[in-house]
């Protein structure tokens, strides 16, 4: 399931290899068809040498505004050796290159300095957690944040208001990201909902304490029961993958930020990952898109690693899209398609917005022949799909195995409609930049 870059491979016999070409496209690259080739290569001998053409299109794709794209990452999914500034850099620099927008951070302001226990931003925090302030410095400088995105505190609810105070004031002294505090993990349960009202009396006594903190925002990973209970407290709603319309029109009607989670996705479900982060996402219109997790593995134990780095072909790394090899992040086939996905939903932005362009310069046929096509394209996505899909598979003799087995959000659409959208979707762009520039 991990696409690791190996300088060659041995391949028996009347035996089928696939491998994963990814293309990176400069910024001053001119629009154009750019022909290569590739030679595969025994020895110094070339046993064959295959054609790759590569359509550049002469447009820079656009993300729709206020777009949260993220990943769970709790502290514990990468083996200690790693949890480094040096590695917490390429980790986020390679959140950023798949199209992420925003970060989860799991971080503890306390640690220990000169042995003893006390209030810290530069010490490693409890748990094996990363220090704070490095954490919040590295997020801001490698650019992983889009302006205007908040970035999602989780440990905000296990530290004191004083604490809070703390933190927000050396957010606003090192020009850190928005952090929006994350209060109960997914409230659902009576005693859950009774501890996140608890949270939000001693939050609404914080903000009356400390007035310049008002704007603080709260979020969790919420459900239909916990929405009902306390959806009119949390400003955004992490909403479980899979919700029907009713969700979407009531966020809308209170006024909130609906964002989305899977937590039960295979990282070889290339398919799923793909419609969910791009086409569904955009049907829907949720500002937000995340998976459970970046990497993460069940058991907590340290000497876990030793043993999932010499067994891969076990199921400890299950929900992992990322594999946190010791020389640097390997990314599964769900991971790229989760690219493949914005850039879905990135097609679809950015020929919405020539449109609006196009209208207010008067090209109004133009405008009207772009927006039959996206209708097209976006009528056959139906929202329901992905709830449809997020069923556990009955493959399940094995742990974890019916999150390998679930069925196909629109199949057919995975079997080739992606790139014949992106075709109509590009000529649209590139018909609408030419009356533009008339």
């Amino acid at each position: 399931r991990y696409l690791q870059k190996k300088a060659s491979v041995d391949i028996p016999m009347h035996t089928t290899r696939r491998f994963w070409i990814t293309v990176h496209v400069p910024d001053s690259a001119k629009g154009g068809i750019y022909h290569s080739k590739i030679l595969i290569a025994a020895g110094q001998k070339t046993l064959k040498a295959l054609n790759l053409k590569v359509e550049v299109l002469p447009f820079k794709l656009t993300s729709s505004e206020g777009m949260g794209y993220f990943m769970y990452f709790p502290a514990w999914g990468i083996p200690e050796r790693c949890r480094t500034p040096e590695y917490l850099r390429k980790i986020f620099v390679d959140m950023r290159e798949h199209g992420m927008t925003t970060a989860t951070l799991y971080l503890f302001p306390y640690g220990t300095v000169n042995g003893k226990r006390q209030f810290t931003f530069e010490a490693r925090g409890e748990g094996g957690q990363f220090a704070f302030g490095p954490t919040m410095d590295i997020l801001r400088d490698t650019k992983l944040m889009k302006p205007g995105m908040p970035a999602i505190w989780l440990g905000a609810d296990e530290v004191g208001t004083g604490e809070w105070k703390k933190v927000l004031d050396e957010a606003k002294k090192r020009n850190w990201p928005e952090l929006v505090f994350y209060l109960q993990d997914e409230p659902g349960s009576p005693e859950r909902i009774a501890n996140a009202r608890r949270l939000f009396r001693i939050l609404d006594g914080f903000k009356k304490q400390y007035p310049q903190y008002s704007s603080v925002r709260a979020t969790t990973a919420i459900g239909s029961k916990g929405i009902e209970a306390l959806g009119h407290l949390y400003d955004i709603w992490i909403a479980g993958a899979g919700f029907d319309e009713k969700i979407i029109r009531k966020a809308k009607k209170m006024g909130k930020l609906l964002w989305s989670y899977d937590c039960g996705l295979a990282t070889v479900d290339a398919e799923t990952t793909r419609y969910y982060f791009g086409l569904w996402c955009w049907k829907t219109g949720i500002k937000g898109v995340s998976l459970w997790a970046y990497s993460s593995t069940q058991d907590t134990s340290e000497n876990r690693w030793d043993y999932i780095e010499k067994n891969l072909e076990n199921f400890e790394l299950t929900y992992s899209f990322v594999w946190p090899a010791a020389d640097g992040p390997i990314p599964s086939i769900g991971w790229e398609a989760a690219r493949e996905g914005i850039d879905d939903h990135k097609y679809v932005s950015t020929l919405t917005r020539m449109i609006e362009k196009a209208k207010a310069a008067g090209h109004t046929e133009a405008a009207r022949q772009a927006e039959a096509t996206l209708k097209q394209i976006t009528d056959k996505i139906r929202v329901k799909a992905l709830g449809e899909a997020t069923r556990a598979g009955s493959a399940s003799g094995w742990r974890a195995g019916a999150l390998f087995d679930r069925p196909s959000p629109q199949a057919e659409i995975a079997k080739g409609d992606y790139n014949k959208f992106r075709y109509k979707i590009g000529r649209q762009i590139i018909t609408l930049q030419k009356e533009l520039k008339h």
